[in-house]
């Protein structure tokens, strides 16, 4: 448990402050009670459990109990501990245990998998002067074996880049990818911009851009689309009053259902109904964007299908 305060608070002289990764001023109220903690993952080891995930709230921040938890797992004997502060450092405790929950949970999967795969090679990879394997990871980074996560082997995100038109999408990254549980809870969020998400349900391509489903400004349909229509081209003028004059306004709506992609919805949204408004005109650029949206659905349908391999592997 601790606090965060400034430096030069007066009323925190008197007590020992730590700095944060962020550069605040960290003031430690109880340390991790360490044998509390080994005698709980003790408790879980017994029991089985082999894969841990670890998030504390303040983590992203300040790790170090994060940490000294994971020293007493590995004491124990856990072969997978996953980190939330290592493996998604942001300020969001739930994306964060969401994050580290599927790694712990992806990542003994991903290993069977690339035990397999080389067991093909002689020596396994295991000759640094042999052959060099690579793998690509969701952020269209590469990897050596030996240090490729589950959390980062859902290929998604580097699908919609190199199958999108926009310069927002394919330059800019201005997307979100997650993998979400049968219920529509987001279980993992991709290295991109996680703020777009909604929940989804298990089988379906849902679209939505308006505030009230959660959106941010209108062009942002889960991925950043350049044209939606609006008093001004570009769909983000400054001068904007209504929400409407932004462009198209998507409360919900089925892309895709029972196999198909609904372009009639998408021509319907995006072009006719922002014209209704005064002053206001349809997207622009209403090719780009169904191109963009299918491009989503593509990268969507490879992350899942790539998932799907890592578990039933």
């Amino acid at each position: 448990m601790f606090s965060i305060a400034t430096l030069r608070d007066p009323n925190r002289n008197t007590f020992e402050l730590k700095k944060g990764i962020g550069g605040e001023a960290i003031r430690v109220l109880q340390p991790l009670e360490a044998e509390g903690a080994e005698k709980g993952l003790q408790s879980l080891y017994d029991k089985g459990v082999r894969s841990l995930a670890i998030t504390l709230l303040h983590s992203y921040t300040f790790p170090d109990h994060e940490l000294q938890v994971a020293e007493i797992a590995a004491r124990i004997g856990f072969p997978q501990i996953s980190i939330s502060s290592q493996i998604f450092p942001m300020i969001k405790a739930i994306s964060r245990g969401y994050s580290a929950t599927a790694d712990a949970y992806l990542t003994p999967l991903t290993r069977t998998y690339i035990d397999g795969f080389r067991q093909g090679f002689i020596g396994g990879l295991e000759d640094a002067k042999g052959a060099r394997c690579e793998f690509m990871q969701s952020d269209g980074g590469l990897v050596g074996w030996q240090h490729f996560s589950g959390l980062k082997a859902i290929l998604s995100g580097h699908a919609l880049q190199k199958t999108s038109v926009s310069v927002n999408i394919k330059e800019r990254l201005d997307f979100s990818c997650a993998l979400f549980s049968l219920d529509g809870r987001s279980v993992a969020n991709a290295p991109h911009h996680e703020k777009y998400l909604g929940q989804l349900r298990p089988g379906d391509v849902i679209v939505a851009n308006h505030p009230i489903s959660g959106g941010t400004h209108l062009p942002d349909i889960t991925c950043h689309h350049q044209e939606i229509g609006g008093i001004l081209p570009g769909s983000m003028p400054a001068g904007s009053v209504e929400l409407f004059e932004e462009g198209a306004m998507i409360v919900s709506e089925f892309l895709v259902r029972d196999g198909h992609f609904d372009e009639d919805m998408v021509t319907k949204v995006l072009l006719h109904d922002p014209a209704q408004f005064p002053g206001n005109s349809g997207t622009r650029k209403l090719a780009d964007n169904i191109n963009d949206l299918k491009a989503q659905v593509s990268a969507n349908a490879k992350g899942a299908a790539l998932v799907s391999d890592l578990i039933y592997y």
